[in-house]
């Protein structure tokens, strides 16, 4: 999960906007990990939902994520398994 903010002076300011993945079942989406993109406004509303393949998805989320794939597709590893 990632919070995103604005900027002030080079400094978050108002949150903005959720992202998230979630892992589904093996064959979701196999050409991206299996993973589905989610992004919530403040108020909880799904702004974007899907696989990597769909374009949104691809422009927002999915286009950065498929240059990790070694690591699961996953920039923090806090809550990756050990391998």
């Amino acid at each position: 999960m990632k919070e995103n903010f604005s900027s002030q002076s080079g400094s978050p300011h108002e949150a903005l906007t959720i992202t998230m993945m979630i892992k589904r079942q093996p064959g979701y989406s196999p050409k991206h990990g299996d993973w589905e993109y989610v992004q919530f406004d403040r108020q909880g509303k799904v702004l974007l939902a899907g696989k990597g393949t769909e374009s949104a998805i691809q422009k927002v989320c999915a286009s950065c994520h498929e240059s990790i794939k070694e690591r699961d597709y996953i920039f923090a590893n806090f809550y990756s398994k050990s391998k």
